[in-house]
């Protein structure tokens, strides 16, 4: 239709006939210009544009939409310059909305930027917490652990944690803990033997586990969340800086081992102390257990008696506290299989005997009236009445360092070691193998007697060498005459 008039304009509204679909409206155009406008069934009527623009570099087409104004609020002259405005760059392939999308990105790269650079500790923390895959305790410990010994760094940005920062708070940590131990120890030290064997030892307290835990906290939360917002981050233009935690490595003091096997004559005296003691019967079969397996703690308190079975104990990877990587509990083989042995059935009878009296025993092999989880959970408890009882110092976790100097001592690899203790690196089963002197001693003198032999056999074929050269002879030609004579005799 040819071009309109303000008067013929206003003389176009809805018609429901050219709405037969219903929609509430519909477009009327001018034609071939791009330039109409909307009627509504309302009366309500709007000045449109529309084109489609071409990417030269693509070939790909857009389509533009505006709405220009209300009718009659705004003029047809108005609109039409307004349209022409739009539609004019349109078809030489230019978008005026390019401008508009440009600035909308830069505004959104400048709001990600703002984000991204000042998320704060805290907040790189809890995101840590509710989406890393990992055992939800060992979360818990990690934010407890940062709250404690770094409060006030949790509205820091965590890019402003740089390794000078962290040196500091390490060494801060480990004066505070190891002051703190100072003083337990100088408690501890008032008390009477019988009392002062169930505190911890001497110098247990020395800050250096607290001061690691610190910063191998604060590495885990900035890897994971800058892993996690890596593309994020790229597409904002931020590079990140490198993990704190790396340049702090040689300034790092190394953790003493603070867990070792019981010493043989307090191991006596631990095990015949159990037939006389008084409390609850099942902590000296935990005891005996733990001794008979080699297994944690944690994981036999919280054996089933579905997971007995006639020849064997079977606890699964997703059992509680079955100590098995998160990601692989679900798999069949991180099943910790312990074969029944005449002493594991023995203690089985007596846990059976006896495990009724304190809670449901139809499910539990060391069941409990008191704990929410129906089983025992105690260990450090059953530790210090056992400490009280045979006046010797020493943990649940002890038992399982002696099965291993034992298993070690009688001549099992590493490898076995690890498989018969459920470990899951070899650098974990060094630090339960405390005993080597013995065997290490056996196999220097072995050695030496060896390297005797072969030094005494060496001389001897020497020697033999040496008199093959200076054996009497006849002269130059003697052998020579000795062919001749041969000969002529024949």
């Amino acid at each position: 239709m040819s071009k309109w008039t303000e008067q013929a304009a206003l003389k176009i509204h809805y018609d429901p006939n050219l709405d037969p679909k219903g929609n509430g409206s519909y477009y009327v155009w001018e034609g071939g210009t791009g330039f109409g406008m909307r009627l509504y069934r309302s009366g309500r009527r709007t000045w449109v544009c529309a084109t489609t623009i071409t990417n030269p570099e693509t070939g790909k087409h857009t389509s533009r939409f505006f709405t220009l104004g209300k009718i009659p609020d705004t003029s047809l002259k108005t609109a039409r310059v307004e349209a022409s405005g739009k539609l004019g760059p349109m078809r030489s392939g230019k978008d005026p909305r390019q401008g508009e999308i440009e600035a909308a990105e830069v505004e959104q790269k400048a709001l990600a930027v703002e984000i991204l650079a000042g998320t704060t500790l805290e907040q790189a923390i809890d995101f840590y917490v509710e989406n890393r895959n990992c055992a939800p305790i060992s979360k818990q410990d990690l934010k407890s652990t940062l709250r404690a010994n770094v409060p006030d760094w949790m509205k820091k940005p965590l890019f402003d944690i740089d390794p000078v920062l962290l040196l500091q708070r390490y060494r801060k940590v480990m004066d505070r803990v190891k002051a703190e131990g100072a003083r337990i120890d100088a408690r501890n030290a008032a008390l009477p033997p019988e009392k002062r064997l169930l505190k911890s030892k001497p110098g247990y307290f020395n800050g250096i586990k607290a001061a690691l835990d610190t910063v191998k906290g604060v590495g885990r939360v900035y890897r994971y969340w800058v892993k996690k917002h890596a593309h994020k981050l790229y597409q904002a233009g931020i590079r990140a800086p490198e993990c704190p935690t790396i340049a702090l490595m040689d300034d790092i003091e190394p953790e003493v081992q603070r867990v070792k096997s019981i010493p043989m004559f307090d191991l006596y005296r631990l095990v015949t102390s159990y037939e006389t003691y008084p409390n609850n019967p099942m902590h000296p079969l935990l005891a005996r257990l733990l001794q008979a397996t080699g297994r944690r703690v944690g994981c036999l308190m919280s054996i089933r008696k579905e997971y007995i079975l006639p020849d064997r104990i079977e606890i699964p990877g997703n059992a509680a506290r079955a100590k098995v990587r998160w990601s692989k509990r679900h798999l069949s083989h991180m099943t910790q299989v312990i074969p029944r042995t005449p002493e594991i059935d023995a203690i089985l009878e007596a846990l059976n005997r006896v495990g009724p009296d304190y809670g449901d025993a139809s499910v539990w092999l060391f069941p409990s009236e008191i704990a929410e989880s129906g089983h025992m959970e105690e260990e450090r408890a059953v530790a210090l009445a056992l400490r009280k009882h045979s006046g010797v110092r020493f943990t649940c976790h002890q038992l399982r360092h002696n099965v291993a100097t034992a298993a070690e001592e009688l001549g099992y690899s590493k490898s076995e070691i690890q498989e018969l203790l459920g470990q899951g690196e070899k650098t974990v089963t060094d630090r339960y193998i405390d005993e080597r002197v013995k065997r290490q001693r056996r196999q220097l003198i072995e050695i030496q007697e060896k390297l005797a032999e072969m030094m005494a056999e060496a001389a001897a074929k020497h020697q033999a060498r040496i008199c093959a050269r200076e054996l009497p002879s006849t002269g130059p030609n003697m052998r020579s005459d000795i062919a001749l004579t041969e000969r002529t005799s024949t």
